[in-house]
């Protein structure tokens, strides 16, 4: 997403991608569900489009706050800010759901916690262009996008939970479908199609497919079968691949405090999932 912003604006890279992985999405549904199967889930879907309705709206949101910050913040410390994630999702875990009290009631998960709330802090304390609006601006936007994936993640749980991830993704995919269009001919005065290199057009349609397809529907059943909580806090992992993929690409280099930071942010996730497996283990 980063690789390709010079080319591609956000808006299009979000229709670009949530095109490509509805195209994706639907076939596997069928594929892997069967056609009887759908049938029956499709069914009772109408009763709940009003829900659907709401988790594309936050999805939207997310992936527009989201996108917009790698325009201006690189990967790797990107990333590591945006795992401040678990946190709203721990949050949201505690209002909403009981068994996830059981989670957030151990030490080993509320240590967990604190440790990877630290290394967000100090990954952005640390960085050489704190002070600058832009940096500034990019943490307030990768903020949302955290609030917002909580927020998608709760909602999935709470009114989908019958729904086979799949299913469900596309569903949303489908219902926001229509606002990644009208945002985009807003912003662009019409329907421009970029020309670029058809690497650049490859690179895209793996991230769409990747990324939006396959990402997010696992992330629907981890939701589903590990919970909030957990299923928030294994992105924690994430940083690790992307910092070595931002060095490759973009020569970006992290400090040592926002290196330590990563180290204190990872071994909180650790925690964080010790914790929620035993709880699991436990019940």
């Amino acid at each position: 997403m980063r690789y390709v912003k010079d080319v591609f604006t956000v808006h299009f890279q979000n229709l670009f991608r949530n095109l490509a992985s509805l195209l994706f999405l639907w076939p596997a549904v069928f594929l892997l569900l069967g056609r009887r199967r759908v049938r029956d889930v499709l069914r009772g879907l109408p009763r709940a489009l009003p829900k659907i309705g709401l988790i594309g709206l936050f999805t939207f949101l997310f992936q527009l706050a989201f996108t917009t910050s790698l325009y201006l913040i690189y990967p790797a410390v990107m990333t590591l800010i945006y795992q401040s994630n678990v946190l709203f999702s721990v949050l949201f875990a505690v209002v909403f759901f009981a068994d996830e009290r059981k989670s957030v009631g151990r030490r080993v998960f509320q240590v967990g916690l604190v440790m990877a709330a630290a290394g967000v802090l100090v990954v952005i304390g640390a960085g050489a262009e704190l002070g600058r609006a832009r940096f500034g601006i990019g943490v307030l936007t990768v903020t949302l996008a955290a609030v917002c994936w909580a927020m998608v993640g709760t909602l999935v749980r709470k009114w989908l939970p019958a729904v086979p991830g799949i299913v469900s993704v596309s569903a949303v995919f489908t219902c926001v479908f229509p606002l990644y269009v009208a945002t985009y001919l807003v912003a662009s005065g019409g329907f421009p199609i970029p020309r670029a290199p058809a690497g650049l057009w490859a690179a895209m349609l793996l991230s769409g497919v990747v990324g939006m397809g396959v990402g997010q529907t696992a992330y629907y059943y981890a939701v589903g079968t590990l919970g909030i909580a957990l299923a928030g806090s294994l992105g924690l992992l994430i940083p690790l691949l992307v910092g070595v993929l931002s060095f490759i690409v973009f020569g970006e280099v992290l400090s040592l405090w926002q290196i330590l930071g990563g180290v204190v942010l990872l071994s909180g996730s650790y925690l964080v999932i010790r914790s929620r497996f035993g709880s699991l283990e436990g019940g």
